[in-house]
């Protein structure tokens, strides 16, 4: 029973946990960056959606910097195991496990207009990470970096009301997936995305919501059989336009994590995390768009994230 629960531990705040909350993380960014992204282009159109999408036969080089923090403590007892996200006072018969990871995500892509209304982006991502662990009076830390994943997204405009509104759907697969702790373990096609995001503009003001699902599909990962589940989330945000070349942005993100799955047993509960988001985006050239964004968790968790998305017209 208490290798099934340290197993469970490992799962939930481990390398394998982590690699499922920085996925969620950076679709979540990649919905506030990228509609963040086409306010911009809207700030520089007289607030209009129609270049929301890469234009027909022209391309876009977009590189993505995400920074993630988080942190956990476990509660070691008689009774059992339990995790706790806050200080607390133990007894004789308990003890403390604390850890702390931070990680960094790399992601370069390329966006191709197949027509004024469809667009394909194939991107990779690199990773890095580390960990701290301290229990009782030992403290370990663990570190590592890999190529992490081959990905390739659709996303489609299906209306435009006259340039003032739009719904942008967008279809995500994971076409290789290193998901090996210590070595290097592929799987294929085990994890896909959708989400449908809407925009209507009220001049300065443009106002974005998301809905998407993401389902990770059963895969070996070091000698267990681990089916990660699925994740639901809603993102919403208002885009300010300070200037022709500044807007601001506020959001929030609510998500859902199912539970996990390890050679056939549930592990765990299922999560729900609610954050906040602060950015902007700045037309840094003709070419060139940045967005800076800083999102942190209010209900559900610790942990925060820095975000910086950069994207060029070539």
């Amino acid at each position: 029973m208490l290798s099934d629960l340290l197993k469970l531990l490992y799962f939930r705040f481990g390398y394998v946990e982590r690699i499922i909350f920085t996925i969620v993380k950076c679709f979540t960014f990649f919905l506030i960056s990228g509609t963040t992204y086409a306010e911009e282009q809207i700030d520089s159109s007289s607030i209009a959606v129609r270049d929301v999408l890469s234009a027909q036969g022209e391309w876009q080089f977009d590189i993505d910097y995400l920074y993630s923090n988080n942190q956990s403590t476990t509660v070691h007892s008689g009774g059992g195991i339990g995790v706790i996200q806050s200080s607390s006072t133990t007894t004789e018969n308990s003890s403390l496990t604390k850890s702390s990871s931070d990680i960094l995500i790399i992601s370069p892509a390329l966006r191709y207009g197949l027509t004024s209304d469809t667009e394909i982006a194939p991107s990779i991502s690199w990773q890095a990470y580390q960990t701290r662990t301290q229990e009782r009076n030992a403290v370990t830390t663990e570190s590592g970096d890999k190529l992490t994943s081959l990905n390739l997204a659709v996303n489609h405009r299906f209306t435009n009301n006259g340039a003032r509104s739009a719904v942008i759907g967008s279809f995500n697969l994971n076409l290789a997936e290193n998901v090996g702790k210590d070595n290097e373990e592929i799987v294929y096609g085990r994890a896909w995305s959708a989400s449908v995001t809407g925009f209507r503009v009220y001049d300065p003001v443009v106002m974005s919501v998301a809905v998407g699902y993401q389902e990770f599909l059963q895969r070996n990962v070091d000698g267990d059989i681990v089916n990660p589940g699925e994740i639901v989330f809603v993102n919403g945000g208002i885009n300010f336009a300070a200037n022709s070349d500044l807007s601001l942005k506020m959001g929030f993100t609510w998500t859902y994590t199912s539970r996990n799955e390890i050679n056939g047993q549930k592990q765990g509960i299922a999560v729900t995390t609610t954050s906040l988001g602060f950015g902007f985006g700045y037309e840094w050239s003709v070419n060139t768009l940045v967005f800076f964004a800083v999102n942190t968790v209010v209900s559900g968790g610790e942990g925060a994230t820095i975000s910086l998305n950069t994207s060029y017209y070539l």
